[in-house]
């Protein structure tokens, strides 16, 4: 495995920013007024969700 020349080539770091994306993508069309509380909430459940996901599967690998 070859050493990674930034962080950008880890692929954890990569999941980790395809998984911020998706938390943010719901809450992209909230009003401007909601910036620091409903978004806040949405993304952070969104991302506990998807977290959450992750897990499981992991899970079914490593008891398989």
């Amino acid at each position: 495995m070859p050493i990674p020349r930034s962080h950008r080539d880890v692929t954890v770091w990569n999941w980790a920013m395809d998984l911020t994306a998706l938390a943010y993508k719901p809450s992209e069309k909230f009003p401007r007024t909601e910036g620091f509380r409903l978004k806040s909430q949405v993304t952070r459940l969104r991302l506990c969700e998807e977290v959450e996901k992750m897990l499981i599967a992991l899970r079914r690998t490593l008891v398989a």
